[in-house]
This record gives structure tokens, C-alpha cells and sequence, in this order.
């Protein structure tokens, strides 16, 4: 199970998962109707579809990893997993958009989530083709 090469990319999907959670994504200013100006960190708590959608991928990330023994199912939610992953990002500049602000640097850690599930599901891919290529030689 943990010897598999996408076990390791879901295990550091999952620590992404919780490295975006904890530190911001985007750091700026709002402005109010007051005319007062706020500082705005967006971060994984920042509002209650963020964080849900974070807690998650947390979750989801290892879980997926027990998945071993069914590689179509792992592969079928390693692909969701790539899909939830590009949402928590469309969220995260969604609220963005709506402050002054810029990325943060800690922002990679977000970017990183789909790229290890991708390379997950590429690990995945690789051990069903070897399965079935054992399989035509017996």
C-alpha cells in the first residue's frame, strides 16, 4: 500500500491540502461602505464553502490511499479528487476578486493539491496497465 509511488502523492496532497488550509491564500485590503479600509487574509476558514471544500480534500486525500486494492475506483477518485481540487482554487480567486489584494506565497501549497493528484493518477494508471499486461501473459 505505502510503497506505491501514489500513495506518496495522495499522502502529500493530503499535507498540501492542510498546509493551504492553515495559511493564507490571498492578503489584501477591503474597503467598506464606511470608507474605513480592512485588512483581508483569505485563508481555508475564510468562508464556510472554503472551508468545507479544504476540510475535505484533507479527508478525501487519505482516504483515497486505502483505496489500494480497487485501482479503477483510486483512479476514478483520484481524477474527483483533481476535479475538487481545481474547484477549492476557483473559489479561493473568486474571493479574491472581490478584495484588493494579491496571492500569497503560501498559495503554492493550493496549486500543488491537483498537481499530486494528477501525478497520483498517473501512478494509478501505470499499475492497472502492468496488472493487465500480467494478466494477457498468463
Amino acid at each position: 500500500m505505502i510503497q506505491r509511488i501514489q500513495s506518496i502523492w495522495l499522502l502529500l496532497a493530503a499535507l498540501l491540502s492542510f498546509a493551504g488550509f492553515r495559511y493564507p491564500f490571498y492578503t489584501g485590503t477591503k474597503t467598506l461602505e464606511n470608507g474605513t479600509v480592512e485588512k483581508v487574509i483569505i485563508d481555508g476558514g475564510y468562508n464556510l464553502f472554503i472551508m468545507l471544500l479544504s476540510g475535505f480534500l484533507i479527508l478525501f486525500s487519505v482516504a483515497v490511499i486505502f483505496f489500494y486494492r480497487d485501482r479503477k475506483f483510486q483512479l476514478k477518485l483520484g481524477i474527483a479528487g483533481i476535479i475538487l481540487s481545481l474547484l477549492l482554487i476557483f473559489l479561493y480567486f473568486n474571493a479574491g476578486s472581490k478584495i484588493d489584494g494579491t496571492l500569497s506565497l503560501w498559495s503554492i501549497f493550493t496549486f500543488g493539491i491537483p498537481v499530486c493528484y494528477v501525478l497520483a493518477a498517473r501512478g494509478i494508471w501505470k499499475d492497472e496497465q502492468v496488472v493487465k499486461s500480467l494478466d494477457r501473459l498468463r
